[in-house]
Order: structure tokens, then C-alpha cells, then sequence
């Protein structure tokens, strides 16, 4: 291509096509071959040019990446099934421009002019990320879990490569696939990969990938974070950890994290990476400042991230309420659902409706408060924003609806960003979630009984456990402190008013403030 200019270090590049295209990053491509651009993890175990022959097989790629393909007339661009790579984009008349920093696009083309979508920040301040393909500053948009934009000299044609399959339940169908991919992942990592390391909260998600890995002969450090000053939800995962970790015959490495309020500095890196995933992200970027003294940065980074919202969409508790919630999730117009609405509505101090058909409940699922996928009395303010949102991505077959709205909320927002974040800001880059990846998230789509999944939340994995550990018994246990510690409120605080405060500026500088 005659019209293609590209930077040294590869980090921008200029196209003339319909438009001037503009691709400008902060993190250099992890992959170049053959005019095939990619930026992030991407995990492939054949030659990278085969998954490019044909649409389908962007489903085949594992790992959160952004790519751009260079042909002769025409440019390709895709991301990952659950935009973990996050991209920024602006367009006008004349210009794309494409950035892995939001701060790039805000300096160079909107030149700190903000102006904001109330809309999203509504849905922001709710859910503390911002929709899939877009944030609170008007013109400053994301490109959406599992894109694929074609554009020639002609047009631009954007789709989502996000497949639409029937659900059929079958547990022996749904157990296979899942360990199947779980075990050939873990093979092709071996093959890539040195130095391993799990996080391991001890929960059912770690716990298999660790069986998984002891089974593979792979070497790996198993590792628990412990915050000081300690607080409950710590203090029960680290009493969890070390009691499953013992039982799994594993050596668990506890390493601490002092919070420190003061660090205006890692305050500021917050802010900047996460300002449209609002998070208590303390924890993270002291966990991996940390880590960043103790290995290098060509290990690779295991979570047991997203297994909730992929296997259960979200509530996972045993209990009654996470029961009830899974009932209104799996059997939204069930009879006892106006009771369950009743109760949960004089729990959580609001009012909830109880949605009426498909439209509604798409809508209620997508902007649910705590995992209840009913209507707010307030939410009909924004409903016509957000059905025309859900009525553009929604597929024909519920479930399948229901998993996409999930990767165009919840996991492309804050707990997988944060993570992906987090790490790059002390430079690990070989950050793996093996639970968020097309193959698992498929089995679910076309495999997933809701019956089982009412009464037995992330059945899969309590199934493959008792697969690979029959003879022990996995169960978490929520350990109660004998005295809380009330200094992490202050730390959630002050992080939850860095954003605010941001955002409180902003409309003073707006005002003249």
C-alpha cells in the first residue's frame, strides 16, 4: 500500500483510504508479520496469518488483543471477544483515529474540549464502567467486544463477529469442551511460557486451574495477596487459601501489600487508566508493584477472573438470595417473581417492576442493581437510550443475547480492566484470564442448562473439580474476623472520590468556574 506511512517503534501509523486513518498507541505492537499488526496477548497455535483466511476463525484466537491486517486496498482492523484490549476511537468526516490511551485522542483531536454524554455517565456512576462501545465524553467511543471493521477506498463496514448459537443443554457436551479447552490452553502456554503464576484466592475458579496445572506436569507459583491493614473479605479469602492450598498439596506464596493513602502518584496512575472503569484498584496496582521487585516481566499472569459472569452471569452465592437472583436471571416471567421482587425490594430500599416481555428484560439484565435483573422505577429515564443500545447487539437466541449484553457490559468494564491495567503499568504484558475466552463462553451459549445452573451456580467447574480431585472436597468457606479494620473504607473512599473530584473539575472549568 502506497499511502501507509508507520513510525519507528511502531507506534503510529497513517492510511489514506475513504479517510485519513490514524492508529497512534502508547504500547508497541506485540506481534508484526507480514503487515499484520498486534497489539496485547494473543495466543495462537498455528501460524498467525491462518486465522485471518476467513472471519470465523477470530474465534479461535485466545487472550485480550487489537489487531490491524494491511492488504493493498484495504485495511482490517478486529479485537478480542471481550475487547479486553481496551481501544479508544474519534471519527469525523475526514478522520479515524485509533488509541490505545483515551488521553491521546483528548490532547491531539478533542483538545481537552469535553463535553459530556449524561447518558453514560449516568450508566457510569451506576456500574462504575461506562457501555461497550462508548464512554461519557461525547465522541470518544471504544470499539465493542468482538469487532471487525473492513474499510477500502469506498467504505467502512463494521460488524461483530460474536456467534449466535441455540441452546441445546447437555452437561456431558458442556464438561468436555470446557476441560478440553481448559487442558490444550494450559499445553500451549507450556509451550510459550517458563515461569507461571497463579493467583490463588483459594475460590473454586483457582482451585481448578491449579488441578489443571498439577495434572499438566507445569510448573507454577501459586500466589495469595494479603492486604495491611487486612480486611473481611481478605481475611476470609486468605483463611480459604490456605486451608484449600494445603488441601491441593500446593506451596502458597502469601505476599503483603501495605496501602499507603498518601501515594499521590500511584493516585494519579489510577485516574489515568482507569477514568471510565471507576474501581478500588489499590489493591491491584500495589500487587503488581510489588511483584514487579520479585519476578520478571516475562512470566505469565493466571486469573480466575470473569468465571462468574461467564458461567452464571454474575450470582454465585449458595445461598437463598443468590438463588432468587438466578431465578429471576434464568426464569424472568416465573410466577413467584413478583413475591421475589417484593422481597428484594424492601432489602435493597428500591422500588423494582417486574419485566413484561423480552424488550424489557434484556433491559433489566443489562442495568441490573446487585445482580437482579428487574426494573428500577429510575431506569425509565434512560430506557429508550439503552433499549436502542441493547436492540442493535441482541441476537436471536436468549442465551446468547444474554452473554453478549454481559462482554458489552460488565466484562469489558472494570474487574477485567483493572487487571489488564494494572499490570501493564509495571510491565507484565503476558496477562492470561483462561475463563474469558471464545471457546468456553461458547460452550456455555450452546451447552448451559439453566435448571442446574439455578440450584448449582458455575456447576462446570464444581464438576471438573470432582473430575481431577475426586478424593477432595472443595468448599468456601466465609471465615468472620473477630475485629474489622475500618481503615480500607478510607482507601475505597479516596479512591472512589479521585473520579469524582475529576469530574466535579471539569464541570467547574466548563463553567468558568
Amino acid at each position: 500500500m502506497n499511502n501507509f506511512k508507520i513510525s519507528k517503534e511502531y507506534k503510529r501509523i497513517e492510511i489514506d483510504l475513504t479517510k485519513k486513518i490514524i492508529f497512534e498507541m502508547e504500547n508497541i505492537p506485540s506481534l508484526i508479520e507480514n503487515n499484520i499488526f498486534v497489539w496485547g496477548f494473543i495466543l495462537y497455535d498455528k501460524n498467525i496469518i491462518d486465522y485471518f483466511n476467513i472471519e470465523d476463525k477470530l474465534n479461535h484466537l485466545k487472550g485480550h488483543f487489537f489487531g490491524v491486517i494491511i492488504n493493498n486496498d484495504s485495511i482490517t482492523i478486529f479485537n478480542d471477544i471481550t475487547a479486553g484490549f481496551r481501544v479508544y476511537v474519534y471519527e469525523d468526516e475526514n478522520l479515524l483515529f485509533y488509541s490505545d490511551n483515551y488521553r491521546i485522542i483528548l490532547k491531539n483531536i478533542l483538545k481537552n474540549h469535553i463535553d459530556f454524554d449524561e447518558y453514560e455517565l449516568s450508566f457510569w456512576k451506576e456500574h462504575r464502567f461506562t457501555t461497550g462501545s462508548r464512554t461519557f465524553i461525547k465522541n470518544l467511543n471504544k470499539i465493542p467486544p468482538a469487532s471487525l471493521i473492513k474499510i477500502n477506498k469506498s467504505k467502512i463496514l463494521s460488524t461483530c463477529y460474536f456467534k449466535d448459537y441455540d441452546n441445546d443443554p447437555d452437561r456431558k457436551a458442556l464438561l468436555c469442551t470446557i476441560r478440553y479447552d481448559l487442558e490444550e490452553t494450559m499445553k500451549l502456554l507450556k509451550d510459550k511460557y517458563n515461569k507461571f503464576i497463579l493467583f490463588f484466592s483459594g475460590g473454586y475458579d483457582s482451585a481448578l486451574l491449579a488441578a489443571i496445572l498439577k495434572r499438566l506436569y507445569i510448573d507454577f507459583d501459586a500466589i495469595f495477596i494479603k492486604t495491611n491493614p487486612i480486611y473481611k473479605e481478605n481475611y476470609s479469602d486468605y483463611i480459604n487459601a490456605l486451608r484449600i492450598s494445603n488441601l491441593l498439596k500446593l506451596n502458597l506464596n502469601i505476599l503483603e501489600i501495605s496501602l499507603d493513602k498518601n501515594n499521590l502518584e500511584m493516585n494519579k496512575l489510577i485516574l489515568d487508566d482507569l477514568l471510565f472503569d471507576r474501581h478500588f484498584a489499590l489493591l491491584f496496582y500495589y500487587t503488581f508493584k510489588l511483584l514487579s521487585k520479585k519476578y520478571p516481566k516475562d512470566v505469565l499472569l493466571l486469573f480466575g477472573q470473569s468465571a462468574d459472569s461467564v458461567f452464571s452471569f454474575g450470582p454465585t452465592g449458595d445461598n437463598l438470595g443468590g438463588i432468587i437472583r438466578r431465578i429471576l436471571i434464568n426464569y424472568p416471567f416465573c410466577p413467584l417473581n413478583i413475591i421475589f421482587k417484593e422481597v428484594l425490594s424492601k432489602r435493597i430500599k428500591k422500588k423494582f417492576i417486574c419485566p413484561r416481555n423480552m424488550e424489557e428484560y434484556f433491559l433489566a439484565f443489562f442495568d441490573e442493581k446487585e445482580y437482579i435483573p428487574l426494573l428500577r422505577e429510575d431506569s425509565y429515564k434512560r430506557k429508550i437510550y439503552l433499549t436502542s443500545i441493547i436492540n442493535q447487539i441482541k441476537r436471536e437466541n436468549a442465551l446468547s443475547s444474554l452473554m453478549y449484553l454481559k462482554l458489552f457490559g460488565f466484562l469489558q468494564g472494570s474487574d477485567n480492566q483493572v487487571i489488564y491495567k494494572a499490570a501493564n503499568a509495571f510491565g507484565f504484558k503476558n496477562v492470561f484470564l483462561p475463563y474469558a475466552q471464545p471457546s468456553i463462553i461458547y460452550a456455555i451459549c450452546k451447552y448451559k442448562s439453566k435448571f442446574i445452573d439455578t440450584f448449582i451456580p458455575k456447576y462446570p467447574v464444581k464438576n471438573l473439580l470432582k473430575y481431577y480431585l475426586p478424593n477432595v472436597k472443595i468448599k468456601k468457606i466465609n471465615y468472620k474476623m473477630e475485629k474489622e479494620y475500618p481503615e480500607i473504607k478510607i482507601y475505597e473512599k479516596q479512591v472512589e472520590m479521585l473520579f469524582i473530584n475529576y469530574l466535579d473539575k471539569i464541570r467547574s472549568n466548563q463553567n468558568g468556574e
